[in-house]
């Protein structure tokens, strides 16, 4: 076999999760170009296409540029998964064996960009997960402290409860006293009285 292979890959990294491109985005696509047979090379020119599209682009190379990059700009208006295909032409009748490279062209959003190499969705998750524990960890000091103060809080204190007076008797035995020594007054008789008696008596 005489000709040519060339290998290819995206170089570019992704800027979401499930690794989509943007349109409008440009990419670097690198590039290796294996060499079978003993021929000079002249006249190299290395295309690079979206199949199913009318987008091409070539560059020319020299024979000692079998290993390179290439930048491609995604158009505005491709979206979907795409075949990006590869391959060369010297002019002068030499077969290649084209690379092909899949990409998938959509319209990102900030949900699956990524911060320091986390995706957005998974940082945010991250986020709530730690602001959550901290509540948990402040409610527990409050429960705590409110403990803790209530024990040494003074106990309120009770209410003075007056204590039942005794039931007071009709009389005790010191007023049975000083009853008894109240002399009896008898009523006093006069000498006219007695004498009255006398009479009647004596009728």
């Amino acid at each position: 076999f005489t000709g040519y292979e060339v290998h290819a890959y995206i170089a570019t990294k992704s800027n979401y999760e499930n690794g989509i491109y943007e349109p409008g985005q440009s990419i670097e696509i690198a590039y290796s170009i294996v060499k079978y047979g003993n021929f000079e090379s002249h006249n190299l020119v290395l295309y690079w296409t979206i199949a199913g599209t009318d987008y091409m682009w070539s560059k020319r190379i020299n024979s000692n540029e079998l290993n390179g990059s290439i930048t491609l700009t995604i158009p505005s208006d491709l979206k979907g998964n795409r075949i990006i295909e590869i391959w060369v032409d010297d002019s002068e009748g030499h077969y290649c064996f084209p690379d092909a490279i899949g990409i998938n062209v959509e319209s990102g959003s900030w949900a699956m960009q990524s911060i320091a190499g986390m995706p957005m969705g998974t940082f945010l998750n991250l986020i709530l997960v730690i602001i959550a524990l901290i509540l948990v960890i402040f409610a527990l000091f409050i429960i705590f402290r409110e403990r803790r103060a209530g024990r040494r809080r003074p106990k309120a204190p009770q209410p003075f409860e007056t204590p039942p007076q005794p039931i007071q008797r009709a009389s005790t035995e010191k007023d049975i006293e000083q009853n008894a020594e109240v002399p009896v007054q008898q009523p006093e008789t006069s000498e006219e009285d007695l004498g009255l008696g006398e009479d009647i008596e004596k009728s």
